[in-house]
């Protein structure tokens, strides 16, 4: 069946024979076949007819059962391998994945393919600046800001006064620079209304100076967000010139943070007699008397790895009255004798092995004194020498040898003083071990006098000198 150049007119052939149907009417069959003719009369008048498609008719009801622009299935090749290509007016098959999704490709408004094959990827095109003015986004109007003109505030003034302002509206920060020469103060204020200004702080750059005045040329830089203007007042004037010119600009100008001078610093401050809650720590209350440990005593961990020292004091200095517990004392216990140290080295205190402290009588070894003197007169001999300005002779032991046939006695002497009188028969003596020390005069010999003359009187003492 072939359409005609007729409206609604087709040509049936079969086997050589032409009929023509024009809306539903044979104009000529030839040998005839009314099959045929019914078959394209039900495919213009029944569009659910089961004998060939359905026909492609427009009604008003596109949503009618059987009229309208009828659904059509749609057929793509799964070719992703090499696809073909094909040139200008010529027809070709729709490219699908293996999933059945149809191929696509972005183009620009000029014509141009928006697609990255090689990365299988889409080209974008990154905007790197808003041009300046009011650009409109979407439903947004954003409105870009430049520096703003410099504003002379201040022309070589010579006198206290206002100025002329800086409009800060829409700016974030604002710099002003002085210059001159000068005696004066500038005080920076700041407005919302226009009408009332009131101090603001201002940072000279530079420095870490922050201040609302300036008596110095430089830069000075301030916040102003929400402000409408600023102004630059000389509050105070000696003399000289002063020239001050301001802009206002939104560049990014963050917090500075700046190194405390020495002296006396305030970062904030409690109200007079205002009480501070030191009662917990970590919200824990903290335990501040006497008594057992609890949960808010505090501790205290040295670690084992610490470089410094911990030091145990005794209650008191030498010298000095003491009290409160004694600590228990311990020694080293020994076998041998230890290395000798040097003088004012720090050494242990030793024991024997069942902890019996080990002591040495009266003094240390380094100061025992020993001498021997003998005579056949009356007059003093000298047994040990006088030890020096402030130390004295501590005697603990004497041997008196008479060889005479003499009895007489001896008298042990501190210098010229008579200490003890020790009878010395004759071809005999005597041997005194003294349980308390006899103790000489400081720096005085140690001397000994027989009460008569005999043939020979020996003596001999042990002791130690001390203070």
């Amino acid at each position: 069946m072939a359409q005609g150049s007729s409206t609604n007119r087709f040509r049936i052939i079969q086997g050589g024979n032409v009929a023509s149907v024009v809306n539903g009417v044979t104009d000529s069959l030839g040998s005839g076949n009314p099959a045929l003719v019914t078959m394209a009369q039900e495919a213009i008048y029944n569009p659910t007819s089961t004998n060939m498609n359905r026909a492609r008719t427009v009604a008003n009801s596109t949503d009618s059962d059987g009229t309208g622009v009828q659904a059509v299935g749609l057929l793509a090749q799964f070719d992703d391998t090499s696809p073909s290509t094909v040139t200008e007016n010529q027809f070709a098959n729709l490219r699908m994945t293996s999933r059945r999704a149809l191929h696509n490709s972005l183009y620009t408004p000029n014509g141009d393919s928006a697609m990255d094959e090689t990365n299988d990827a889409v080209r974008t095109t990154l905007v790197t600046a808003t041009p300046a003015g009011t650009n409109n986004i979407g439903d947004m109007d954003i409105e870009t800001f430049e520096n703003s003109a410099d504003v002379t505030m201040q022309n070589a003034a010579t006198a206290t006064g206002n100025g002329t302002v800086l409009t800060t509206t829409g700016y974030g920060t604002a710099v002003v620079q002085v210059t001159g020469t000068f005696v004066g103060t500038i005080t920076f204020e700041g407005s919302v209304d226009g009408t009332n200004y009131h101090a603001i702080s201002a940072t000279q750059m530079g420095t870490t100076t922050i201040a609302t005045t300036a008596t110095t040329t430089g830069i000075y830089r301030t916040s102003v967000s929400g402000l409408t203007n600023i102004r630059a007042r000389v509050s105070a004037y000696t003399s000289g010139s002063i020239t001050a010119v301001g802009r206002c600009t939104n560049a990014t100008y963050g917090s500075k943070i700046v190194a405390l001078g020495p002296g006396t610093n305030i970062i904030g401050s409690l109200a007079a007699n205002q009480s501070v809650n030191i009662g917990q720590l970590g919200g824990i209350a903290t335990a501040l008397g006497n008594g057992t440990t609890s949960t808010g005593t505090l501790r205290v961990t040295l670690s084992s790895d610490s470089t410094g020292q911990v030091i145990a004091r005794g209650a008191a200095a030498h010298g000095s009255a003491v009290s409160g517990n004694p600590l228990l004392n311990g020694a080293e216990g020994r076998t041998t004798d230890q290395t000798a140290v040097t003088s004012g080295q720090t050494t242990r205190v030793i024991a024997t092995s069942t902890g019996k402290q080990v002591v040495m009588p009266y003094a240390l070894p380094e100061l025992t004194l020993s001498g021997t003197a003998s005579a056949t007169g009356t007059s003093n001999t000298a047994i040990i020498a006088a030890q020096g300005a402030g130390v004295r002779i501590y005697v603990t032991t004497l041997v008196i040898s008479n060889s005479s046939t003499t009895d007489t006695e001896v008298e042990i002497k501190s210098a010229t003083t008579t200490l003890m009188t020790i009878p010395a028969p004759q071809k005999s003596g005597a041997t005194i071990n003294l349980p308390v020390p006899l103790r000489l005069t400081a720096n005085e010999a140690l001397n000994f006098a027989s009460l008569a003359s005999v043939m020979t009187m020996k003596v001999s003492a042990v002791g130690y000198s001390g203070v």
